[in-house]
């Protein structure tokens, strides 16, 4: 769910027509005034110290030369260079043209007003720079009094001429600021009371504290109604103005809880539909953050009570969700549709129930909520409320219709998601209600699987000690043992032996998986407590396999010292060597080894650990295999080599390793394919380079008559053909079928690959 705050919208005034002039400026820095005579010149209002335009930008007195045009007399101090500030003297009473002079050095400079300050900078030399650009991005002088709160100037601008509905950066208007500016004031006063302002909607309305807070309230409002009147019946003011985030103040003085200034909004005619980024309404907010009197006000004024947000919240989730009884007593009451769903297919009671608020739940409950409702995830309010904890609800649900044994859409219930979080009341109280302890989810999982999965002893010594199945297992095979021992919950495992667990049992892949995963201690007890150390999974590996795979260092070397048979074969026939050479563990590899494991041993395959390697890419395993006499020409059953492997892998090192060590680079497997076939058609175009180097016949055929070249063309490996007729391939070898490379690359449709061979026979 979204947090749902901030607001700006657009409301700014100003205009104040005065022309001016400039008089003795020191330092012998001037600007001449001329008569207000020329045709294109743009009037300048006075702000305090600034000059602003009647658009209200900080003026840059060459913004266009034929629109403001002015004369700067040179006589700088010696060493200016870039810049130089010196005072003006501004007449608000006269007007003034600014022209002027040709033939300077400055005639394309830049003079900017700041405070009261000429700044003239040299961005604009000899056409460089922009012309007329801010030295820094600025607030409106009217956005500058309202966030001084300098109410007199706030009144002479709003006085002047100046658009008034102007936005900042973020989008504000001067009316956006303005409540905020407010809320900051009213926070600042309540603070120095010792009072946060969510506090003021619970206060006895007869008692002196609110009435004096209501007075402060009101004296502040009333400030700003003193501006903002004139202003509406001007009809200059534009109160639904949205700022970047889509908020009018109506939004924000909602949002903030400023009754009275949504009093007043509303009574200027604001409109109580419009929607923020978020698609949130004035509602959504009043009733998210807990304002009964602002949603009161927002409904009578004709809000949309089932408005939806872009999650598809109503205000009613809202209050629902952020625990509001009487925020959500009086949306029902004014025809809130109590079982609106959002994106989450969620109701208010889901969204009361998750985030733990019984009256609410009671509430819903009591007005007509469906209490079996079910969300895209087919959950129940009673499944969220027992896997976040809250008995009273459950409680509350179960009394008053909820089906405790309700299975969501992975088929767990309340149950399994109460054991799998640790909530022991919870689980009591379910169980109690009549909810099945042995009930079972997709995958088979009992309730006490999730107690075991998530190590809370207690939980499932409460389930086993209710009748739950110490030795039950899932459709994967995995006990309570199982899972205990594979999430390295070493007392649950010790508990369970102790209660008589059965550790023989059968395909249990958690054991498997704890030694997988590196839990020595569990392992070692296992041991301890009868595990063989030569127990084969259902896919007959032992605890060494799988110990290699995952490179556990210390438990290959706590299984090898337990009797671990290192020749053990699974069921393709691989023993451990096999396993840990395709990865990245030669410390492993030394170590079987080192205790006598057959470095040239043949799964049923015929792949040996040097095959392995080099599809692993592994170079310093494949070193120390070398060097322990593993055959580098070793044939797998398909005729398959170690290089065939690293050429396909793209392993160029490797490669290059295995031609040093006296591979075959002309060797060919069982459809007559080279080590230079492979590589071309994986596209490995350093690999290519290095069997082209070193030899490769680039002429070979397989038994469909197609080379190196042909396969190149099949796959479409431009790069790949460059090379090989760099190296003398024949364009016109035919295969079988009496199909030539470019045959091939025009039935593929690779149309660059085809217009290079023709290239190249022209």
């Amino acid at each position: 769910m979204k947090n749902y705050y901030s607001i700006k919208c657009q409301f700014l005034a100003y205009s104040f027509m005065i022309s001016l002039c400039l008089q003795n400026c020191t330092h012998s820095t001037s600007l001449q005034s001329i008569e207000d005579s020329q045709a294109n010149t743009q009037q300048l209002i006075l702000i305090g110290k600034t000059l602003v335009s009647k658009q209200g930008h900080k003026v840059s007195l060459i913004q266009e030369q034929r629109k403001l045009q002015a004369s700067v007399i040179e006589n700088l101090p010696q060493g200016f260079s870039r810049s130089y500030l010196a005072p003006v003297i501004v007449n608000p009473v006269l007007n003034l043209s600014l022209a002027s002079v040709n033939n300077t050095e400055w005639q394309k400079s830049h003079t900017h007003i700041i405070n009261d300050q000429v700044y003239i900078t040299r961005l604009g030399l000899l056409g460089g720079g922009k012309r007329g650009e801010e030295t820094k991005k600025i607030q409106y002088p009217l956005h500058e009094a309202v966030i001084k709160w300098d109410k007199n100037q706030i009144q002479q601008l709003l006085n002047s001429d100046i658009d008034i509905n102007l936005k900042n950066e973020e989008g504000d208007t001067f009316l956006h600021l303005a409540i905020k500016q407010i809320k900051i004031l009213l926070n600042k006063r309540l603070a120095e009371l010792g009072i946060h302002i969510i506090d003021i909607e619970n206060m006895d309305r007869t008692s002196l504290q609110y009435l004096s807070i209501e007075a402060i309230k009101k004296d502040y409002v009333q400030e700003v109604a003193d501006l903002l009147l004139p202003l509406q019946e001007k009809l200059a003011l534009d109160l639904n103005a949205c700022n970047n985030k889509r908020k009018t103040p109506l939004h924000i003085a909602s949002g903030q809880g400023h009754k009275e200034l949504v009093k007043l909004l509303l009574q200027l005619g604001a409109d109580t539909h419009k929607k923020n980024k978020d698609d949130n309404t004035p509602l959504h907010l009043a009733a998210a953050y807990g304002y009964p009197s602002i949603v009161k006000l927002l409904i009578k004024k004709g809000a949309d009570i089932n408005a939806k947000n872009t999650d598809d919240d109503t205000p009613l989730h809202l209050a629902a969700a952020y625990g509001y009884p009487s925020i959500v007593k009086l949306l029902i009451k004014k025809g809130a549709d109590i079982n609106a769903k959002n994106t989450d297919d969620d109701t208010p009671l889901h969204l009361a129930a998750v985030y733990g608020y019984p009256s609410i739940v009671k509430l819903l409950i009591k007005k007509g909520a469906d209490i079996n409702a079910k969300d895209k995830d087919d959950d129940t309010p009673l499944h969220l409320a027992a896997a976040y904890g809250y008995p009273s609800i459950v409680k509350l649900l179960i009394e008053k219709g909820a089906d405790v044994n309700a299975k969501g859409e992975d088929g767990q219930s309340p149950l399994h998601l109460a054991a799998g979080r640790g909530h022991i009341n919870v689980i009591e109280l379910l169980l109690e209600k009549g909810a099945n302890i042995n009930i079972k989810e997709k995958g088979g999982g009992l309730p006490v699987h999730f107690a075991a999965v998530n190590g809370n002893l207690e939980v499932l010594k409460l389930l086993l000690q209710k009748g739950a199945d110490i030795n039950a297992k899932t459709k994967e095979g995995p006990s309570l043992l199982g899972f205990s021992a594979a999430f390295g919950h070493l007392e649950i495992v010790d508990f369970l032996l102790e209660k008589g667990a059965e550790i023989h049992d059968g395909y249990c892949t958690g054991i498997y998986e704890a030694a997988a995963c590196g839990h020595l201690e569990i392992v070692k007890l296992l041991l301890k407590r009868g595990l063989d150390v030569n127990a084969k999974d259902k896919n007959g590996w032992t605890l060494l396999h799988w110990a290699t795979q995952e490179g556990q260092v210390e438990m290959v070397g706590l299984l090898l010292a337990r009797g671990a048979d290192i020749h053990a074969q699974n069921i393709e026939g691989s023993s451990a060597l096999h396993i840990t050479s395709q990865g990245w563990h030669t410390e492993i590899v030394k170590l079987l080894l080192d205790k006598g494991a057959d470095v040239n041993v043949k799964n049923k395959s015929g792949v040996v650990p040097l095959h392995a390697a080099s599809e692993g890419g592994n170079i310093e395993t494949i070193k120390l295999l070398l060097e322990r006499v593993a055959e580098v020409n070793a044939n797998e059953e398909t005729g398959y080599t170690p290089l065939d492997c690293a050429t396909q892998k793209g392993h160029t090192e490797v490669a290059k390793l295995l031609l040093e060590k006296g591979a075959d680079i002309h060797v060919k497997d069982e459809v007559s394919q080279s080590a230079l076939h492979w590589a071309v058609l994986k596209g490995r175009v350093g690999v290519v380079k290095l069997l082209l180097e070193q030899g490769a016949d680039i002429q070979a055929k397989n038994i469909d008559g197609e080379t190196s070249f042909h396969w190149a063309c099949q796959k479409g490996h431009l790069e790949v053909a460059k090379l090989l007729i760099q190296n003398g391939a024949d364009i016109n070898a035919k295969d079988k079928y009496g199909k030539t490379p470019i045959d091939i690359a025009r039935q593929k449709k690779y149309k660059a690959l085809e217009e290079m061979l023709l290239g190249t026979i022209s």
